[in-house]
């Protein structure tokens, strides 16, 4: 059984549904991440943090706690543009800047990354030719399924090498392993197994859908951000009222919930290693 945590290591403010009402850039990252990492150590679990080039920046010593704890650092893009707003060019350049923020931080160049808000989908898959490039081992930007910020329908949902012509069909080989979001379906619709949905269902629902998407997969992922779990996350106040209940409903239970995944399920390997292991099985099977 492989059930994968990965942390999107960002600010408040860098969220979708935040930046777009301009606010404040209160930083509170290493705030926000001191509680988690204290529940991983205590828990002995391994996670995976797609690390945003901005806050590398601006908080290396950060950074480097995270590393010292054998966690993975890999990328998240340097200023959280969804991929729609960059094109190849753009976008080779954030994953530079984000690489040397790491490496100046911790000495490693990353070999997983994370688009923002999981915008890959067809029209931004030349994404993946550029990864590919770049020397990275794996993708985890893609969601499959479809909801009103972003998703694939009908895109593949288990670890696979990533196919640019057509994001619903994995290619038989190649050098970029696609590690999809896991995701479940409530109400007819396809939600990933973290984030808002993991603040606003009840705990038992989202653990068995993290047990049925293992199930069918063989992989399962569960994504969060750090403000999503601190109770001081600053609310921004003019925000309409669905925005602020998907950026603030639950926040105040988040570590909770966290914390009761790590009791139920067992974190014990990065992205790296798991897809590494997919690409060594598939290439001498």
């Amino acid at each position: 059984m492989t059930f994968e945590l990965s942390i999107d290591l960002e600010e408040w403010f860098h969220a979708e549904l935040v930046r777009k009402y301009n606010p404040i850039r209160q930083k509170q990252a290493v705030q926000a991440t001191a509680p988690i990492l204290d529940l991983l150590e205590r828990k002995r679990a391994k996670a995976t943090f797609f690390v945003l080039g901005e806050v590398a920046e601006a908080q290396p010593d950060l950074i480097r706690e995270i590393h010292s704890h054998g966690h993975e650092i890999a990328s998240h893009g340097f200023s959280h543009k969804r991929l729609h707003e960059l094109n190849p060019s753009s976008f080779a350049r954030e994953l530079e800047l984000t690489e040397q923020a790491l490496f100046k931080a911790v000495g490693i160049r990353p070999k997983g990354f994370r688009a923002a808000t999981f915008s890959l989908d067809q029209s931004t898959a030349w994404a993946l030719q550029v990864l590919t490039e770049r020397g990275y081992d794996y993708d985890s930007s893609l969601f499959p399924g479809s909801t009103p910020l972003y998703g694939v329908k009908n895109a593949h949902k288990s670890l696979h090498f990533a196919n640019q012509s057509n994001l619903t069909t994995p290619k038989e080989r190649g050098n970029l392993v696609e590690a999809p979001m896991s995701v479940a379906s409530f109400f007819g619709m396809q939600l990933p197994v973290g984030g808002f949905e993991l603040r606003f269902l009840p705990y038992w629902l989202s653990k068995k859908a993290l047990e049925n998407s293992e199930r069918q997969t063989g992989f399962a992922i569960v994504y969060l951000h750090p403000w999503e779990t601190y109770a001081k996350t600053p609310r921004q106040l003019k925000m309409n009222p669905i925005d602020a209940t998907v950026t603030y409903y639950g926040i105040e239970t988040g570590l909770e919930k966290l914390n009761k995944l790590l009791d139920d399920f067992e974190f014990t390997s990065t992205l790296t290693e798991t897809t590494r292991r997919f690409k060594k099985n598939q290439i001498n099977g």
